[in-house]
């Protein structure tokens, strides 16, 4: 089976982890709810002001907890921030989990900002095969890629940056510069197959205090 590709493949090239010390303009966070704490968690659970746009008849992602507790999938891990993260997967069927939400303001085109997120992935996670079927389950133990995606008011999508090969157990805080060349109004974070896998596969990665701020007037 061959695996699909990003329909901006050719901006993966371009798009580089910023470790720049570049100074920001202003604190005001964009993103409602970015430590995914409100609602959860659970599995096949939405934060609250998160969408789902993962594919159509599939579970929405997951929202995992610190608090031994609250395990499950095999996930055991503390938060970076708060008590609760986000989890998406990649299927081998060629199916991808995505969550989205409306800014508190849009990103304005030609002005700096900054993304701002804790990635990681699990020792382990054993996922549901479908909704189906509630008694298999898979390893999605593979590490995923992430892509952010901006939307203007039509929603016309524009992918802003991908993260590649996320494969460590602890939790990383990594940023990125960008500029958007349209004005944004909605955020999308979408599970992508890693490239080092010749097809497609089960996998997962995972998020916590994902922010956006604007860094230059």
């Amino acid at each position: 089976m061959n695996r699909p590709w990003p329909h901006y493949f050719f901006w993966v090239s371009i798009l580089l982890l910023s470790w720049v010390n570049t100074p920001i303009f202003a604190q005001a966070n964009l993103i409602k709810n970015g430590s995914f704490e409100a609602n959860g968690p659970g599995p096949s659970t939405l934060p609250k002001h998160w969408y789902n746009c993962g594919d159509f008849g599939y579970s929405p992602p997951d929202i995992h907890s610190q608090k031994p507790y609250f395990y499950f999938f095999e996930v055991e891990k503390q938060a970076p921030k708060g008590s609760h993260f986000l989890a998406l997967v990649v299927r081998d069927n060629q199916t991808t989990e995505c969550v989205g939400q409306e800014l508190k303001s849009p990103l304005e085109a030609g002005k700096a900002y900054r993304i701002s997120l804790f990635l990681s992935i699990s020792d382990r996670y054993e996922s549901l095969a479908s909704t189906q079927d509630l008694n298999v389950r898979r390893s999605f133990n593979d590490p995923a890629d992430i892509e952010i995606y901006g939307l203007d008011k039509v929603g016309n999508r524009y992918l802003l940056a991908t993260f590649l090969d996320i494969d460590h157990t602890h939790w990383k805080s990594i940023f990125y510069d960008f500029s958007p060349t349209e004005n944004i109004e909605r955020i999308e974070l979408s599970a992508f197959y890693n490239f080092d896998f010749p097809d497609v596969y089960n996998g997962h990665i995972l998020i916590d205090d994902f922010k956006i701020f604007q860094t230059t007037p």
